[in-house]
This record gives C-alpha cells, sequence and structure tokens, in this order.
C-alpha cells in the first residue's frame, strides 16, 4: 500500500515537472558577432513560440561600447487582454551602433511569459544573450571604452562594486587580478597602471 502511494506521488510530481517545463520554447538573439566602430547593426529576439503576454522585458548591454539607437523597447511590460486579439509576438529587434573599442553581451530577460494560443502556456522566466565584439574588442582595465586605462576606470570600478552589479563583460575586462570578481583590489591595481604610465 505504502509502495503505491510513493508511486502515485512520484507520477505525480513527474506529470507536473513535465507539464511545467514541456511548454518552454528555445528564444534566440541573432545578430553579428563582431563589428565596427560607427556600423550600425540590427539584433533580433526571435520567439520559436509566439508570446501573448510577459510581466516584464529588460534588455541590458555595455553602453561603453554599443549606442542603441531604435526598435523595440529595451523595457516593457506587455499585458495578456482576453477581450481583444491574442497579441503573437514572435521577435523583437534593436538596433545598435559600434561606439568604441570593447565587448558588449547583450542580455534579454523575460520574466512572466505567457504563449499566444488559447491555452496560453506558462513559458516562465527566458534568459538569452548574445556577445559582441566592437572594434578591435578591449584594452583589458579600460572600462569606459576611451582607449585610456587611468582613474575614470577604477571610478567606474568602484561604482560597480559599491553596487554589487557586475556583468560577465565587466568582469572580463576589469577583473585585474583574474579572481572572479570585480572590486577595490582591481581599482587600486588599474590606478597603479595609470601612474606608472605617467
Amino acid at each position: 500500500m505504502q509502495n503505491n502511494n510513493k508511486l502515485k506521488k512520484i507520477a505525480l510530481i513527474f506529470f507536473i515537472f513535465t507539464f511545467l517545463f514541456s511548454n518552454v520554447k528555445a528564444f534566440e538573439i541573432s545578430s553579428k558577432d563582431n563589428i565596427d566602430i560607427g556600423e550600425i547593426i540590427t539584433v533580433t529576439l526571435d520567439f520559436e513560440t509566439n508570446v501573448g503576454a510577459y510581466d516584464s522585458l529588460n534588455v541590458t548591454y555595455n553602453e561603453y561600447a554599443l549606442e542603441y539607437i531604435s526598435g523595440d523597447a529595451l523595457s516593457e511590460t506587455v499585458w495578456h487582454d482576453s477581450s481583444k486579439e491574442q497579441l503573437g509576438i514572435s521577435s523583437k529587434t534593436y538596433v545598435f551602433r559600434g561606439k568604441a573599442n570593447g565587448i558588449s553581451t547583450i542580455e534579454v530577460n523575460i520574466k512572466g511569459a505567457v504563449s499566444a494560443n488559447e491555452s496560453m502556456d506558462v513559458l516562465g522566466e527566458i534568459n538569452v544573450s548574445k556577445r559582441i565584439t566592437v572594434g578591435s574588442g578591449y584594452i583589458k582595465g579600460d572600462m569606459n571604452s576611451d582607449g585610456y586605462i587611468n582613474s575614470v576606470d577604477a571610478a567606474i570600478v568602484m561604482n560597480i562594486y559599491k553596487n554589487n552589479n557586475a556583468t560577465q563583460d565587466d568582469i572580463e575586462i576589469v577583473d585585474m587580478n583574474n579572481d572572479g570578481y570585480v572590486n577595490s583590489i582591481d581599482a587600486a591595481l588599474i590606478m597603479n597602471m595609470f601612474k606608472n604610465n605617467q
């Protein structure tokens, strides 16, 4: 009897797990991997399943290397209204310009997504990213992509450290001691480089 109850519980858990995760579809960002300074690119977020609504969509990128020019909103909420037609969003498009030598990982986070079909399948939280190299890439320590390593870069590092919001790009560019973190040690190492190169 206890084994039957255990089997029923396992089957129920498996069913719930399968239901929740079988509706998650692949999303991808398409664009070039390398662009020149001044070059304009179109970045497209393709949805494998038409999306009817989501609680939030946020697009982040390295503003020192890329400049957002036009396209869909970088941050928005799209609520489903059952009294209107299904939205059926199949893609989002963003236009960027290469601003300075550097790298930028364009990251898209969508929370609370549901499909545009009648059953409004829960797609859940979706995270996708695309790394783009602008120009010749980056100089280790040059956080603002101006071609120099100086106190401005150290100040940006301290701001990132204070706000505890380092991205993977930040870590790659300014983790001077390669410990996997952006902190005051990296700012001090950047200041030492600046002083030694004057």
